[in-house]
């Protein structure tokens, strides 16, 4: 499931909200399939989802990684895309996305788990990484699983509305060093927490 703007999550009140609206996109009229994650969560939800649903299990071979794409969930959406482009296009592999020469040049959304740029310095490597459209909680944590097991600097501007409750679960669930640099009402809030 794709993560929405700042204002969706306050729009649909809960998570729990969130999630049953969107998988009522699903249900629309007329035959149609439904691709899924192979996730237990997405089984949990089996019930709600319409059409004829196929689980689609993560793709395995680093294409998210070449495409420069971060974190585990990517390899799932790799994999959605591929699953469709397969059922639109014959022939759609993923030789034509890993080679430019033969199809298009890939490059992640800006702001989007981005990598920017990495530097050593006294022998320790940092990468510096642009997440600016994680504007919801949900991608953001996100984002902080993808760095589960490496030290992070996270800086936090926020309007005092969003919901900081799962963020700040997720900065204490941390195990590595943290920097946690935070901006606005919402980044006080954050900060005292």
């Amino acid at each position: 499931m794709t993560s929405l703007g700042a204002d969706h999550l306050d729009w649909h009140g809960t998570l729990e909200e969130y999630r049953r609206d969107k998988l009522s996109l699903t249900r629309a009229p007329g035959e149609h399939r439904t691709l899924v994650p192979e996730n237990a969560t997405m089984h949990d939800y089996a019930a709600e989802i319409g059409g004829d649903v196929m689980f689609v299990a993560p793709d395995e071979t680093g294409l998210a990684s070449s495409l420069g794409l971060l974190g585990a969930h990517n390899d799932t959406n790799v994999a959605l895309a591929l699953h469709c482009a397969a059922r639109l296009a014959t022939g759609a592999s993923t030789r034509f996305v890993r080679e430019p020469s033969i199809g298009p040049a890939f490059e992640p959304l800006r702001g989007r788990l981005t990598a920017v740029t990495s530097e050593v310095v006294d022998g320790v490597t940092t990468r510096y990484v642009d997440d600016g459209l994680a504007t919801s909680a949900l991608p953001v944590v996100a984002a902080l699983e993808v760095f589960d097991d490496e030290p992070v600097a996270l800086i936090v501007e926020d309007r005092p509305r969003r919901r900081l409750r799962a963020i700040g679960e997720a900065i204490a669930a941390r195990r590595q060093p943290m920097v946690l640099i935070t901006m606005g009402e919402a980044g006080k809030r954050l900060a005292t927490r």
